[in-house]
C-alpha cells in the first residue's frame, strides 16, 4: 500500500506529529500537579511519570509487527483512538489507579505513533528521509514543551481547576484523529504484471556459516555500542528525573504559578525548533 498523495501524507505526520505531542506536554506537565493535589505521594507520581516509557518499550516491536500486516494507517488511527480514549478517561480519573490507565494508554499510543509515524516518512519521503524526519522530529519537540507552557497558562486561568484542562485536551485530540483518517488514505502499489518464480535453495553448510557470521557480526556491534547507549542512558535517566517533576519542584519548592512554571518549561523551544530540521538535512 502506498499514500494516495505522499505530500499530503507527510503533510498530516508532521502536523499530528505537533497537535499529538501539544496535548501530550499538557497533560505531562499537569499530571503531576493533579496526582499532588489529589494526595498522591512523591513515589506514586514517579511512578506515573515512567510507567509510560516502560510501556512505550515493549510496544513498539508489537506496533511494528501489526503495521507490518495490516498498514501503518490503521496503525497509525490505532494509535491516536488510544490517546483520545486517554484524554476521555483522564476527565473521570481521581485516584492512582484512573491515573494509572491514563499512562498505560498514552504508552500504547505513543508505540503505534511513533512506528506507524516513521513508516510514513520512510515511505513517502522520497529522497527526503533525513529531511522529513528532522522537521518532524521539531514539530514533535516544539508541540511537547509548548503543551507545558499553555497548560500552564490554562490551569492558572481556571483558578488552580483541572477539569477544564482535561476538556480541551480531549477536543485537541480528535483533530489529528480527523486529519489521519482522511490525510494517510492509502491505495494498492503498483506491482510488475509478472515476477520470476524464487528459486529454490537446498540447505547446505553455507547457510549456517552465514547465520554463525551473522551472530558474530551482531555481538560485535553490540559490543562496539554498549559505551555510547549506556552514557546516552545515563544522561537520559538524569534528564528524566528532573523532567517529570519539574511542575511539582517549581511550584511546590520554588514558589513559582503554574503559569511560570509551563512558560520556563517551554523556553527551550526557541533552542531545539530549527535543531532537528538542520539535523536531517
Amino acid at each position: 500500500m502506498r499514500a494516495k498523495s505522499a505530500h499530503l501524507a507527510l503533510a498530516t505526520v508532521l502536523a499530528e506529529g505537533f497537535l499529538g505531542r501539544l496535548t501530550f506536554g499538557m497533560v505531562s506537565f499537569a499530571m503531576p500537579l493533579y496526582a499532588q493535589k489529589i494526595g498522591l505521594s512523591l513515589s506514586l507520581i514517579g511512578i506515573l511519570v515512567s510507567i509510560r516509557t516502560l510501556c512505550v518499550l515493549p510496544l513498539k516491536p508489537v506496533a511494528g509487527w501489526l503495521a507490518d500486516r495490516i498498514g501503518v494507517r490503521r496503525v497509525y488511527l490505532l494509535g491516536i483512538f488510544a490517546r483520545t480514549l486517554s484524554a476521555a478517561m483522564l476527565l473521570f480519573a481521581g485516584g492512582f489507579a484512573g491515573l494509572m490507565a491514563v499512562r498505560l494508554l498514552q504508552g500504547a499510543s505513543a508505540a503505534g505513533r511513533d512506528v506507524a509515524s516513521l513508516g510514513v516518512i520512510a515511505r513517502d519521503a522520497a529522497s527526503r528521509v533525513g529531511t522529513a524526519y528532522g522537521s518532524y522530529a521539531s514539530a514533535k519537540h516544539v508541540g511537547g514543551v509548548a503543551g507545558a507552557g499553555l497548560a500552564g497558562l490554562i490551569i492558572a486561568a481556571s483558578g488552580g481547576a483541572y477539569q477544564p484542562l482535561s476538556v480541551i485536551v480531549l477536543c485537541m485530540s480528535l483533530l489529528p484523529m480527523a486529519a489521519a483518517w482522511f490525510g494517510l488514505r492509502e491505495e494498492p502499489s503498483s506491482s510488475p504484471a509478472s515476477e520470476p518464480e524464487p528459486e529454490t535453495v537446498e540447505p547446505s553448510t553455507a547457510n549456517d556459516e552465514g547465520k554463525t557470521r551473522w551472530i558474530a557480526d551482531t555481538i560485535a556491534t553490540l559490543r562496539e555500542l554498549a559505551g555510547p547507549a549506556s552514557v546516552g542512558m545515563l544522561v537520559a535517566t538524569s534528564a528524566y528525573m528532573v523532567h517529570g517533576l519539574f511542575p511539582i519542584l517549581a511550584t511546590k519548592y520554588a514558589g513559582l504559578s503554574e503559569a511560570e512554571a509551563g512558560l520556563i518549561y517551554s523556553l527551550s523551544a526557541a533552542f531545539s525548533s530549527l535543531e532537528g530540521h538542520f539535523s536531517g538535512g
